[in-house]
């Protein structure tokens, strides 16, 4: 302990050294590197990632088609096109965006804090980041979630700058941003409804009442600034609302219940499920939410008037986007509460950590919860490792985590023969797999008469996957493999396929279950 709090104190006498805070910059930089570049393909794609992968195949005008009939904003899709045509389509190369898009956003928030609450803080808060679990295990995710860390911080950081100045460009960047967040991922609106809040709070701390502090809050600047939003976004809106529409029908994700918020904490400390988090983790993490919620505010009631307003914006932005997303999940509407969806959050948690560690005046207490929190987070990114794309949300070793695992067995196996995938929301990981002499194959019969946003792709058959004509595709080949789940309803031959003779099956085992969860069965077929 004596260790940690003589660490705080050095780390207070830096305050004003550049060089520490630049090196420690590079030294956050660099765990974040280590802990997602040494795993890029450690972990095997799943379902929203090969979405990802494969809808980046079409031309931009599909790519826009099959984005509208999902249910998420293109942004993110044009921008990994990009990606993949500088630097290719493989997985470890795609996942890497994401990688530097996570770099991106711990340089953005090292100034973010650096200029609310000086260099210590600054320097806390992205090395406390570069090793949090979520942030951790969504820097190589491919999807969008890195993305929105860095538009909310970008646009975070113009929000702050505008509460102190007039100045009218600052409002309209301000109103770009929003926009970008909007075309990137719907639910970054909680973070936008955050800054309303925070507006109104810090505006009244500043000493505004009634009508004057109305006429602030709704000041023509503030007011501009999101018309502007609305009028960039305003050819997407139609679209964002029949997705929106579309998701009343029905979704995938689980209610919020009682134990939603326990979920989040334990997710953010651990990468953990709450029922999991017994005995001494439960400890761990009963410890930690303790010295959290006294050193947080023994620090506000501490600090100056100034400062307090500072770090209630920091308080707003970790804890409204939760409340609001789970206001939003709550009957008549269907839930959207998935922690990964709450990034920015994750953040400015992360950053009110270590402020309150910073700005401490005991440093016991201070020491505590930074040690505390460096063991959870430490456990935390060992639970990344270990679990890699395991399905908490439906608390199942994902469907399709081990695709492209079976796929690069059968290549070895038996290189240069088409494979064939038996089942249908599994196809896009597989054919993530799929070389120019082994493509991957579907059955376009189990789809054609899909509704399903997601397979409109497969449905719509113009990258010439899809098979109907399995005796014209027999005439064409001698030996195929066909691929499949233990959640498949059989793991054999397409339907109505009567010339094929099993030759061999293999399998690769789920390293968490134990179980061959994907399976391929070579077959001969007979001519």
């Amino acid at each position: 302990m004596r260790r940690v709090k003589n660490m705080l104190s050095r780390m207070q006498n830096l305050s004003e050294s550049r060089l520490a805070g630049g090196a420690i910059l590079l030294v956050s930089i660099g765990i974040f590197l280590s802990l997602t570049l040494t795993r890029l393909t450690a972990s095997s794609i799943w379902f929203d990632e090969a979405f990802s992968a494969y809808i980046i195949r079409f031309d931009w005008a599909d790519l826009t088609h099959y984005t509208a009939i999902d249910v998420h904003p293109p942004l993110y899709y044009y921008l990994l096109k990009l990606w993949s045509l500088l630097f290719g389509s493989s997985l470890a190369s795609l996942r890497a965006m994401s990688v530097f898009l996570g770099v991106v956003a711990i340089v953005l928030l090292y100034f973010l804090v650096k200029k609310v609450f000086k260099r210590p803080a600054a320097m806390l808060s992205v090395l406390m980041l570069s090793m949090s679990p979520m942030f951790v295990r969504y820097g190589i995710e491919m999807r969008m979630y890195m993305l929105v860390c860095v538009i909310a911080i970008a646009a975070t950081m113009v929000f702050a700058k505008l509460l102190q100045t007039n100045k009218r460009r600052w409002y309209l960047i301000y109103g770009v941003l929003i926009s970008l967040g909007m075309w990137t991922h719907y639910v970054i609106a909680v973070v936008w409804l955050a800054h309303w809040v925070y507006r109104f709070i810090y505006l009244r701390m500043s000493g505004l009442r009634g009508g004057k502090l109305l006429k602030t809050y709704l000041s023509l600047d503030w007011i501009l600034a999101h018309v502007l939003a609305v009028g960039l976004y305003l050819p997407w809106i139609p679209v964002a609302l029949k997705q929106m529409s579309g998701l009343s029908n029905g979704f995938w994700i689980p209610p919020v219940t009682a134990n939603t918020p326990s979920e989040y904490i334990t997710d953010f400390l651990l990468y953990r499920e709450a029922t999991l988090a017994d005995g001494w983790w439960a400890v761990l993490v009963f410890l930690t939410v303790v010295l959290a919620l006294v050193a947080i505010s023994r620090t506000y009631l501490s600090i100056s008037s100034q400062n307090q307003k500072k770090m209630a914006g920091v308080i707003v932005l970790a804890i409204m986007p939760v409340a609001f997303l789970m206001l939003l999940s709550l009957y008549p509407l269907k839930s959207m509460f998935v922690d990964r969806y709450l990034m920015p959050a994750i953040m400015a948690l992360v950053v009110l950590l270590a402020v309150a560690v910073v700005y401490s005046r005991q440093a016991r207490m201070s020491g505590m919860l930074l040690l505390s929190v460096l063991v959870c987070f430490i456990l935390g990114v060992a639970n990344v490792y270990r679990l890699g794309n395991y399905n908490r949300n439906s608390s199942d070793a994902s469907r399709i985590t081990m695709a492209d695992q079976i796929v690069d067995a059968a290549i070895t196996e038996m290189p240069n023969i088409p494979i064939v995938d038996i089942g249908t929301y599994s196809y896009y990981a597989v054919a993530a797999s799929e070389t120019t002499n082994q493509p991957v194959y579907f059955d376009w019969n189990l789809v054609k008469d899909d509704s399903t946003g997601s397979l409109a792709m497969m449905r719509d058959n113009k990258l010439d996957r899809g098979v109907s004509d399995w005796g014209e595709f027999s005439s064409q080949h001698d030996y195929v493999w066909c691929i499949g789940s233990n959640h498949d309803d059989n793991i054999t031959a397409p339907r109505g396929v009567e010339n094929w003779t099993e030759v061999k099956t293999i399998g690769v085992e789920d390293p968490l279950s134990r179980e061959e969860i994907y399976k391929a069965t070579l077959y001969k077929i007979d001519k």
